[in-house]
């Protein structure tokens, strides 16, 4: 998880609690995957995408831990999916972007990479799940949502929004008292990812007004996401 991104008003438009989550093949757009040469170091903490099995994925959403000058998307190359065609990059704020994607017939796991000269972009590239929305009716299940503070953390959550990777919706939004060292839980539905994944995705607000990037995955019944402050996703 990402303490240092503070992303003001993402809950209430676009933010994303799955709170979610493979080379370059046909759907290539040209550019080179990876870090790019050197320079400011950012990290791409996480990609996303909306969509599942029964309606089509029409955007990307990309996270970085710090702002990167100028970057649009002629910087991201996305490859493993066939016919898989770039849209404009839009920067909704800071360090959160999201890509309109669009041309393919078949859903598939496809690979995210970004370089921007002057910049090594770490954790570039990523894989995400995407959709045709021809697959058939989506699988859902009841999933239990665990969030636990560090104990070395020095500040409290105080609410949480979590949202569906599959559909892109919101799933919870609300109050979470978590004290550092302390556990929060919450039962939700989500809907399976076309590789097999429940996965929920979204923000915590802690009580120094910042907003936490939370993230996690299951092929089971429960999800177990850690909160800490300070660098690092778990």
């Amino acid at each position: 998880m990402k303490n240092a991104m503070k992303v003001l008003g993402i809950i209430a438009i676009a933010a994303v609690i799955v709170f979610s989550v493979t080379g370059c093949g046909d759907g290539d757009n040209g550019n080179n995957n990876g870090g790019g040469g050197g320079g400011t170091s950012v990290e791409l903490v996480t990609v996303l995408a909306n969509g599942n099995s029964s309606s089509a994925t029409t955007e990307l959403s990309l996270y970085f831990d710090s702002e990167i000058s100028g970057l649009t998307a002629d910087d991201i190359t996305l490859s493993g999916v066939s016919g898989v065609q770039k849209g404009t990059l839009i920067r909704e704020l800071s360090n959160y972007y999201t890509l309109p994607i669009s041309g393919f017939n078949a859903g598939g796991t496809l690979t995210v990479g970004v370089s921007k000269s002057g910049y090594t972009i770490v954790g570039s590239p990523k894989t995400v799940a995407i959709y045709a929305g021809t697959e058939g009716p989506a699988e859902t299940r009841q999933v239990t949502v665990k969030i636990t503070s560090w104990s070395t953390s020095t500040v409290d959550i105080v609410s949480v929004t979590l949202r569906d990777s599959a559909t892109n919706t919101t799933v919870y939004d609300g109050p979470a008292s978590i004290k550092p060292g302390g556990t929060w839980e919450r039962q939700v539905t989500l809907t399976k990812t076309a590789d097999n994944y429940f996965r929920v995705s979204g923000m915590a607000l802690d009580n120094g007004g910042t907003y936490n990037v939370l993230s996690g995955s299951t092929t089971g019944n429960v999800i177990v996401m850690d909160f800490g402050f300070g660098p690092g996703v778990p």
